[in-house]
């Protein structure tokens, strides 16, 4: 269920080949198996890193999902609603992040 819900490949446009590397194998990582450790959100952060952040928003969410004991997923969601000027959601995030680990930041 979770492949089908993973963010599509975005358009990499004049982007490099390294890049594209990363990105498609951090992919294919997540698509193989994405309840394993980190893979949806190390997939997350590789897109967050490369300002995909539609495609990281999503890959976070999941990931999340997939590892709510791990307060990094809604923390660094929270900083990418912040850069967007979600204030309000970004709270919600960085909340969720405390109610895990109140000492993480």
């Amino acid at each position: 269920m979770l492949r089908g819900e993973l963010p599509r490949l975005p358009e990499m446009g004049r982007r490099s080949d390294v890049l594209r590397a990363q990105i498609l194998t951090a992919d294919e990582a997540a698509r193989e198996d994405p309840g394993a450790e980190d893979r949806i959100g190390y997939l997350a952060r590789v897109y967050h890193a490369n300002n995909f952040l539609h495609e990281a928003r999503i890959a976070y969410g999941l990931a999340h999902r997939v590892e709510p004991h791990r307060p990094e997923h809604p923390y660094l969601l929270g900083l990418l609603e912040t850069s967007a000027g979600q204030n309000e959601r970004a709270v919600t995030f960085l909340g969720q992040s405390l109610d895990i680990d109140p000492d993480y930041a």
